[in-house]
């Protein structure tokens, strides 16, 4: 886990692999944690990103 500042919000996100990048965006009701699977299974091939919207999770 990752952490940066945005226009003063501090966002926790995940960051695997390298290639292609593809950014994962969780549903509303859940953080970046539902994406564990897909994150290594996405990782082999391209770089995986995955973000905790601002009030989810440890953003």
């Amino acid at each position: 886990m990752t952490k940066i500042e945005v226009n003063g919000t501090t966002l926790a996100y995940d960051d695997a692999g390298a290639g292609t990048p593809v950014v994962l965006l969780h549903a509303g009701i859940a953080d970046r944690r539902m994406w564990r699977a897909q994150i290594d299974a996405l990782s082999t091939r391209h770089r995986v990103l995955a973000v905790d919207l601002r009030g989810y999770g440890e953003s």
